[in-house]
């Protein structure tokens, strides 16, 4: 989905898919006004936690509803499982022709190395989630 006219200040389309995000093995989906998080590294059950948040009616995620809306979590969960196998196959290259990953393509990144994202920095460092982040850029 193109966010061109997000971007530009002239509206937006509601998305039809779920909005899947992966950083140093956390997840979190995002569909419609529910947020789905996974905290805890790898495949472990054991050493995950769930979250689940009504982004609408609760936008600083403030009220944990996963126990409360299971139906809505189980099928989120099941969402996330199936993105996550996907990503995975993805970085092996799995799910390319060649089966493989060439050499030569571009590597993995860190968004704060990329330079740019430089001239937005000024303006992300009023922002919470990023504040400590940038605080030495």
């Amino acid at each position: 989905i193109s966010l061109v006219k997000l971007v530009k200040g002239e509206g937006a389309t509601r998305r039809t898919k779920p909005i899947p995000f992966n950083c140093f093995g956390e997840t979190a989906i995002v569909d419609g006004n529910w947020k789905l998080l996974q905290v805890g590294k790898g495949k472990n059950a054991k050493k995950q936690k769930y979250e689940l948040y009504d982004l609408k009616s609760d936008p600083k995620e403030s009220n944990n509803l996963f126990a409360a809306k299971t139906e809505v979590a189980m099928r989120m969960q099941a969402y996330m499982r199936d993105w996550l196998d996907s990503l995975e196959r993805s970085q092996k290259g799995l799910d390319y022709p060649e089966q493989e990953v060439r050499s030569g393509e571009p590597q993995p990144r860190f968004w704060m190395d990329v330079k740019e994202y430089e001239p937005y920095f000024d303006a992300w460092r009023q922002r919470p989630e990023y504040r400590s982040r940038l605080k030495d850029k």
